[in-house]
């Protein structure tokens, strides 16, 4: 069975996503770039598999603390670590090391890139979804231990500044605990914006679907794919994971696409068809 791994905001979405047997990856609270909701370690049940997000970049005081959550990982063997900062894999011992996910969000773009981090020892690297199906079709030909990022709100920009507190602080105003959207005034699209103790983020306003891709991927040899379920309800998430499950194995599912995006016109195909990277 492919290997799916879904991204995370609640142990009720992790719950779905076991039930419909993918592995659920969590932020890891005071470690990620995310949109997801953080996650503290000891919130986890690591009697079942998971994966982590610890995707942020260090400062070299803060490499303590890395070294700390690093340990602590070893003892609980998390299915994969999703990592972009090349101190992480500094810190590893052995037994995480295979482990390890690359994940530079957009910059990992060609084969030679990929090839370099694999042979480092980790267990893979994680593709820019910003590529044409052609140049994913190579890279899923050539590269074994590379991982497709197939749905969910795309990371679009990271500022290490607290954007949303010095905007509150301006107008003398609370922030909502719910999400918050950027729109520009001559354009109705809304991008969600997120902020950490480590700075802030803006997400696409679209959310990426691969049904029409996931097959010829898997045909061309990928092996692992992720979704995000950043910002996602978990009626979305799990029937997105259901169908893409489905159109790897059933030759009607594809009518049932078409069907799934009427009911979510949010979501689009992004740069499939179309080069960003010249």
């Amino acid at each position: 069975m492919e290997p799916f791994y879904v991204g995370v905001s609640t142990n009720e979405q992790a719950d779905a996503v076991y039930a419909e047997q993918a592995v659920p990856v969590f932020a890891l609270s005071d470690h990620a770039f995310s949109g997801l909701q953080e996650t503290k370690l000891d919130q986890l049940d690591t009697s079942r598999p998971f994966g982590v997000l610890i995707n942020r970049l260090y400062r070299e005081t803060e490499l303590a603390q890395l070294q700390e959550i690093l340990n602590r990982l070893a003892e609980l063997q998390p299915e994969r670590i999703w990592f972009a900062d090349p101190a992480v894999l500094s810190l590893c011992d052995a037994s995480l090391r295979n482990r390890l996910v690359y994940r530079p969000e957009t910059l990992m773009t060609s084969c030679e890139d990929i090839r370099f981090w694999e042979e480092t020892g980790i267990r893979g690297v994680s593709v820019s979804p910003l590529l044409t199906a052609e140049e994913l079709y190579r890279i899923a030909e050539t590269e074994p231990g590379a991982e497709f990022v197939i749905h969910g709100h795309l990371l679009m920009s990271v500022s290490a500044r607290k954007l949303l507190s010095s905007w509150a602080k301006q107008y003398d105003i609370t922030l909502p605990d719910e999400p918050l959207y950027l729109r520009e005034e001559t354009r109705n699209d809304r991008y969600p914006i997120r902020e950490t103790a480590h700075g802030t983020m803006i997400f696409t306003d679209y959310v990426l679907e691969s049904f029409d891709y996931i097959k010829p991927l898997a045909e061309h040899g990928a092996s692992a794919f992720y979704i995000d379920g950043s910002f996602l309800t978990k009626e979305h998430l799990i029937s997105a994971l259901r169908l893409y499950r489905a159109i790897l194995h059933d030759e009607e599912a594809p009518k049932e696409a078409d069907a799934w995006r009427l009911a979510h016109p949010e979501c689009t195909e992004g740069y499939y068809g179309q080069e960003t990277i010249l």
